[in-house]
């Protein structure tokens, strides 16, 4: 069994709202500790070349003691609902409804984050019938939801059975924050993670924010 902490829910310049290449990312969360980032980069303007391309920067951004893992933060054409996706080999597209997204990122095997239900009122929208396709609720959005989560958004999602994650949603250093999931893997990491099962194991509350470091003025 090997232990794996990460930083969730990361932005690089690959998404239209950051600006920090995945090398440079790669070596602040190594700096700070952490074995691995969940990227979740914005969908807008990528289609499957983008995302070929874009998986095999993070290979070439991994390292043996630093696992980038692709990832994409999906939003629906309204963009109330977003989702983050892990280990789907296919580009699920710009703006498709969630319903049908989770059922397609299911059949592929991938592994799906219900993104900061506190932005917009997007826990309201939330339906039940998604809970057994999602394996996680971030019931603690750094970015949204501020110093503490808010119990009427992810907590009470979470009840639905998702694993409750919290996310960094890093942008850019102002949202820097010690948050980090601890996996538990069936063998080494991967930039293509593909079992479920190892995020359902996300240590069973191991959300909890780690005070270790301040943010740095750059890298």
């Amino acid at each position: 069994m090997t232990t794996l902490r990460v930083a969730p829910h990361v932005h690089s310049e690959w998404s239209y709202d950051a600006e920090w290449s995945l090398p440079r990312l790669a070596r602040l969360f190594g700096r700070l500790g952490y074995g691995g980032v969940l990227m979740t980069e914005h969908d807008r303007g990528f289609d499957q070349g983008r995302w070929e391309a874009y998986r095999e920067a993070c290979a070439a951004a991994s390292s043996t003691s630093m696992v980038v893992v692709p990832g994409i933060e999906y939003s629906d054409s309204s963009n109330l609902i977003h989702v983050t996706v892990w280990g789907c080999e296919e580009f699920l597209g710009e703006g498709t409804g969630t319903g049908e997204l989770l059922e397609r990122a299911s059949a592929a095997g991938a592994s799906t984050v219900f993104a900061h239900p506190g932005r917009g009122g997007a826990d309201r929208a939330f339906d039940a019938g998604w809970a057994d396709r999602l394996v996680g609720v971030e019931w603690w959005n750094r970015k949204y939801d501020g110093y503490a989560p808010r119990p009427d958004a992810g907590r009470a999602l979470a009840a639905h059975g998702p694993v409750p994650f919290v996310g960094i949603d890093f942008h850019s250093p102002r949202q820097l924050v010690p948050f980090a999931m601890v996996l538990e893997l069936d063998g080494p990491p991967s930039v293509r993670p593909r079992s479920r099962a190892c995020w359902r194991r996300c240590a069973r509350g191991g959300a909890a924010p780690r005070s270790s470091a301040s943010p740095p003025s750059g890298s």
